[in-house]
């Protein structure tokens, strides 16, 4: 059983920014999905099959920078291993229109991430990275909680797409075949 993890912000207002790439994925990974919100973990769950293989699908409902507390709990409560976890999320070091798979690494600055290593006490799960880019000039906290211009909007849906079908190739075929396809 996989816990596959979209990072987002809840709330309508927050919906369509740049930090919530993550939210965004799942929406796309199973249209269809039937969420139920979980008080004790503080979270959207959704229970689905990818590429024959059980899933669970989760939003925290905790806001980014807590979002460990949700994956722990669920991980736990499911008996999911680390190598177990895909955490989808936005990335400021990667071009619009980028998408990079990675495998127990460091958070990269990202506090979503980090949240959840310190909380599982383990980096070993997989990470799909979705650029969101980002110039010096602007400060962090706002790029990420803005839209994405028209301009950019075909690529993000664009790298949806390839986040989804990511998230089904690790699911048949493991980590190492699908970070060839999509690095």
């Amino acid at each position: 059983m996989f816990l596959i993890t979209g990072l987002g912000n809840p709330g309508e207002e927050l919906k369509d920014t740049k930090h919530n790439l993550g939210f965004a994925v799942l929406d796309q990974l199973d249209p269809d999905a039937k969420w139920q919100e979980k008080k004790a973990y503080s979270a959207l769950l959704a229970k689905t099959i990818i590429a024959g293989q059980e899933a669970i699908l989760v939003k925290p409902l905790t806001f980014m920078n807590n979002s460990g507390q949700a994956v722990k709990k669920i991980a736990k409560d499911f008996k999911i291993k680390p190598d177990k976890i895909i955490v989808v999320h936005d990335d400021l070091d990667l071009p619009i229109g980028g998408i990079k798979l990675s495998q127990n690494k460091n958070s990269g600055g990202h506090k979503g991430v980090q949240s959840i290593i310190d909380h599982i006490k383990s980096k070993n799960f997989i990470r799909i990275r979705i650029g969101i880019g980002k110039t010096k000039k602007e400060e962090t906290a706002q790029f990420v909680l803005s839209s994405f211009s028209k301009k950019d909007a075909a690529a993000v849906k664009e790298t949806i797409k390839q986040a989804c079908q990511a998230v089904q190739e690790i699911a048949s075929n493991g980590y190492q075949i699908a970070a060839g396809k999509f690095n």
